[in-house]
């Protein structure tokens, strides 16, 4: 299956980092957001609804920092591969 790379967003706050990016896989859409700061580190994946705002309830996550385009698409590719529908 294609992964489809769409968007990027980064917000970098001292304490607070935060690394969000946006894919299409087939027809459905995905946000994978890392948070790095004083209260947690986690990648969480949350399916994009067709408003364009995220579902709040993760469908795929761990406890992990990454900052990158390249390891987001890793991380969305573990999920696409390894979820039962």
């Amino acid at each position: 299956m294609t992964i489809q790379f769409d968007t990027i967003r980064t917000n970098e706050r001292g304490e607070r980092d935060r690394y969000q990016t946006d894919w299409t896989v087939g027809e459905e859409r995905f946000r994978v957001s890392s948070v790095n700061n004083s209260y947690t580190t986690e990648t969480l994946i949350f399916r994009i609804l067709p408003s364009g705002e995220s579902d709040m309830f993760d469908v795929w996550g761990d406890k992990h920092w990454r900052c990158t385009q390249n390891q987001h698409r890793e991380f969305l590719s573990e999920f696409v591969e390894n979820r039962t529908l």
